[in-house]
């Protein structure tokens, strides 16, 4: 008997266990609106931006249950004092038990807002990538993207992570388009625009060599001479280095093969643990000439910049070297197709069309629908029931009538 209720007790523990709710606060912070056709600065729905506590102390929502309770809550420690607005992007399909706006935050989804953005692009036949010019926290997988030698029906299926890499001591020499970077970085690729002083506007980067980079931590002592905290062999004189007291355009004299390093130029500080990168030079060509000439050894310091994304289908053309390609990206995620003909609200069958040949209907019950022929004129419908590939039955959540060539998409949070 007493096994019997030991084996009962144990099961009610665990099953309360199961069913107990999780209460989730947004720490992500506010982000930035947009404006006009500019996406801003939203924050990504994601798991590290829930936490079980408000101060973001707590564990992160790493995993989804439909029993969860979140919470957006105006007085938030992770908002900005005074600012009760939160903007969020790319909302994955997603549930959960309860959802509180508290204490007047306003919450704004920007996953449907500025359908068509204008970017610029060099694109490679053959070639799924796309370097962008500039990068755009916006982006994200599933927007249709248009453009010279990109198909119809192509669409975003993979986006890299933006560059901002600011170099200091880049040589550059006036009526030449290279530039010598002492210190590089694997992130720069064709494409991406560069800026700094004598480097004309609107410059992109047409090619560049791969530099070798190596993280150490070494010990400096306002001398030159740095000691390491590790043997690394890959190390050789004459490669540039940058760290915490480090002059610009600074680069290696002597390596000892074991743990000391002899610098061009003494540091400026001592610490005890000096994140280090060690790389080779890197040569940019560029798509115009330098109008200025540097000073060895400190240079000049110059930013490159943009985002490379990967598309559904390859470019069927080549960017020239100096032109990018302008691209227009459809930011509403999640646009599946038109209305087929005017439909009705409450329990009313909506028939959709897809916008291309890969149509497939990723509906599901409980989804919200959001049609309408311009962005001023969205109407919202819950999804009631999936028909089949095309028809789906619609609730009455709004007066008027779907009309026939609006769009739709599909959305999993909706907060009026």
């Amino acid at each position: 008997m007493k096994k019997v209720l030991l084996t009962l007790f144990v099961f009610i523990v665990f099953a309360l266990k199961l069913s107990a709710q999780t209460t989730y606060y947004w720490v992500g912070g506010n982000g930035v609106a947009g404006s006009g056709a500019t996406i801003g600065t939203p924050i990504s729905w994601g798991a590290s931006s829930w936490n079980t506590l408000a101060d973001g102390t707590g564990s992160s929502r790493t995993v989804s249950a439909g029993n969860d309770i979140l919470i957006f809550d105006g007085n938030s420690p992770k908002l900005t004092s005074g600012n009760k607005n939160i903007y969020l992007a790319n909302i994955p399909r997603d549930s959960c038990g309860q959802l509180q706006i508290i204490n007047g935050a306003i919450v704004t989804c920007v996953t449907v807002a500025g359908i068509n953005q204008a970017a610029t692009g060099y694109t490679t036949t053959g070639s799924a990538n796309v370097t962008l010019t500039a990068g755009n926290v916006g982006y994200a997988v599933g927007m249709p993207i248009a453009g010279t030698g990109i198909p119809s029906n192509t669409t975003i299926s993979s986006v890299g992570t933006i560059v901002n890499v600011s170099s200091n001591a880049a040589t550059t020499t006036s009526g030449s388009a290279i530039v010598t970077l002492n210190v590089g970085s694997t992130s720069i690729v064709p494409g991406m625009t560069i800026t700094g002083t004598g480097i004309p506007t609107n410059t992109v980067v047409t090619a560049t060599t791969t530099p070798t980079i190596i993280t150490a931590t070494g010990a400096t002592s306002t001398s030159t001479s740095v000691t390491l905290t590790a043997v690394n062999p890959a190390i050789v004189v004459g490669m540039g280095i940058n760290g915490s007291g480090i002059p610009a355009g600074t680069t290696i004299t002597a390596y000892d093969g074991v743990f000391a390093v002899t610098l061009s130029a003494a540091t400026t500080t001592t610490v005890a643990a000096a994140a280090l990168t060690i790389s080779t030079q890197q040569t940019l060509t560029l798509s115009a000439a330098a109008t200025a000439t540097s000073t060895p050894p400190a240079g000049v310091a110059v930013t490159t910049t943009g985002q490379v994304i990967t598309l559904s289908q390859v470019a069927t053309a080549t960017s020239a070297a100096a032109t990018p390609t302008a691209l227009t990206i459809n930011a509403d995620l999640g646009m599946l197709g038109t209305i087929a003909a005017p439909v009705a609200y409450g329990g009313s069958t909506a028939q959709l069309v897809g916008t291309g040949t890969s149509f497939t209907n990723t509906l599901q019950q409980g989804d919200f629908i959001i049609a309408g022929a311009t962005f001023a004129a969205k109407q919202i419908a819950e999804v009631l029931s999936v028909n089949n590939a095309t028809d789906i039955t619609i609730s009455n959540d709004a007066p008027t009538a779907i009309t026939a060539g609006s769009y739709w998409r599909a959305t999993t949070l909706y907060i009026k």
